[in-house]
């Protein structure tokens, strides 16, 4: 395949999205979004576990740190629960 191609189809591509009410629809609620996040206190309150529990499991629940020896844990609230179901079933 060329680079032409390649251009080619990717042109196309974007043309059917661009033109897709669907499509657009989607985008836009997902932008409109809000990302609120919780530490590990908040986070242990929703999932009824410790704080020590959300922080070993952390990396598996979609927990974000900091740079730094005493970083906090964070974790996005919407999906939170959903995560935490899909790492007990693991």
């Amino acid at each position: 395949m060329t680079d032409y191609d390649v251009q080619r189809i990717s042109a196309a591509i974007v043309e059917n999205l661009v033109n897709n009410d669907k499509f657009i629809s989607r985008i836009a609620k997902s932008l409109g979004k809000k990302r609120t996040l919780v530490n590990t206190k908040r986070a242990s309150e929703i999932l009824g576990v410790t704080r020590k529990t959300v922080c070993e499991i952390a990396p598996f629940i979609g927990g974000m740190r900091g740079n730094g020896q005493s970083a906090h844990w964070m974790f996005e609230e919407d999906g939170l629960i959903e995560r935490y179901i899909e790492y007990k079933n693991k």
